[in-house]
């Protein structure tokens, strides 16, 4: 069976940490053996780090960044419902953005590369997405942002467990829901802030004592 094959190789591992504090669980009812929660690894490095890799996009006003990992009529619909009502350009980073919209409110850059992608996280004035990652970035950077739930996906604990963790669950959207009325632009970081810090700390510390420290770099020691 397929959990047994799981559970022979789970057991082969000395240490086994894991993203989501649903995968705790997981673990234990497989090998009866306790993981550790660490973060994304993304989320390793801080925002001073991520910025010094930034590249920010030549985009002089204030726009709306739409980053979708799958496709939302809805996250698009909420965008230039926003557009509308602020006055503010959006900016598409996903699948979505190879196609060309008539709109001349509407900026798509479908080949954006790593830089380029933390410089529009960055710059941003608001985010709208439905990716994990999306988020964590929204986070990292301060960004106000709000994350899309599909309504078409059964595992969406990575989001929402990321969310409930740093104190932002006010920030989430279940699809096809009706939109938030409250301002998308004041949000409290701070307990955010603290959070990732005590987290990354953590995280670090359990990586460092799972392996052999004479390979890791003394940046991260």
């Amino acid at each position: 069976q397929a959990t047994d094959k799981y559970k022979n190789r789970l057991n082969d591992l000395d240490s086994i940490s894991v993203r989501e504090s649903s995968g705790l669980e997981i673990v234990q009812k497989l090998t009866g053996r306790m993981a550790e929660h660490v973060v994304d690894p993304t989320m390793l490095l801080t925002r001073s780090e991520w910025e010094q890799i930034a590249v920010k996009p030549p985009i002089n006003e204030p726009y709306i960044l739409l980053y979708n990992v799958t496709k939302s009529d809805y996250a698009t619909r909420f965008a230039k419902d926003l557009s509308n009502k602020r006055n503010l350009k959006i900016v598409k980073i996903c699948t979505e953005a190879v196609r060309e919209d008539k709109n001349s409110l509407v900026l798509s850059i479908p080949d954006a590369g790593p830089a380029e992608f933390l410089g529009l996280f960055i710059k941003s004035s608001l985010i709208i997405t439905n990716s994990f990652h999306g988020t964590v970035f929204s986070i990292i950077f301060n960004r106000p942002f709000y994350t899309i739930i599909p309504a078409s996906k059964t595992n969406t604990s990575r989001q929402l467990n990321l969310l409930e963790k740093f104190g932002l669950t006010d920030r989430t959207i279940y699809e096809y829901s009706s939109y938030p009325s409250k301002d998308f632009e004041i949000i409290d970081f701070d307990y955010a802030n603290n959070m990732l810090i005590s987290l990354r700390e953590g995280s670090v510390k359990f990586l460092l004592s799972s392996i052999d420290t004479d390979e890791v770099p003394h940046t991260l020691r």
